[in-house]
């Protein structure tokens, strides 16, 4: 099972990967991020909500700076080992982020994903434009 996903957004693709990869991007539910964008790199993420607090780890597998992100994708205590692939493609003055999150074992944690995936770009948006400000 996979997600696919697409955003186009009118931002760089500096600006975007940047806030993508940095450990002050904090969105909720996540409360901390730790990231070492570099290959075999450690991405570590804490998130915590009324319905849920877990600890999600990862590696970076591939790392084009300002291009492309490929990490794997595992919720502490969770069998399920997902891979996240994002791509930034720079189009005049809008980025087009391609998203693709596979290796779901069931039809829950991909919907959950799904959902989380928009949140996530949405607020990652509307935290670098505060911070343009």
């Amino acid at each position: 099972m996979m997600i696919l996903k697409k955003y186009v957004l009118d931002l760089s693709r500096e600006t975007l990967f940047e806030a993508w990869v940095s450990p002050d991007m904090t969105i909720p539910p996540v409360t901390k991020i730790e990231s070492n964008p570099v290959l075999r790199g450690v991405f570590k993420l804490w998130a915590e909500s009324p319905e849920a607090v877990g600890i999600m780890t990862g590696i970076f597998e591939e790392v084009i700076c300002n291009e492309k992100l490929k990490y794997t994708w595992q919720w502490e205590g969770s069998e399920e080992e997902s891979l996240v692939s994002v791509e930034f493609e720079q189009d005049g003055n809008q980025t087009t982020i391609h998203l693709e999150h596979s290796g779901f074992l069931s039809q829950e944690s991909k919907d959950a994903h799904d959902v989380g995936w928009d949140s996530y770009v949405d607020g990652l948006v509307a935290k670098i434009k505060l911070d343009i400000k």
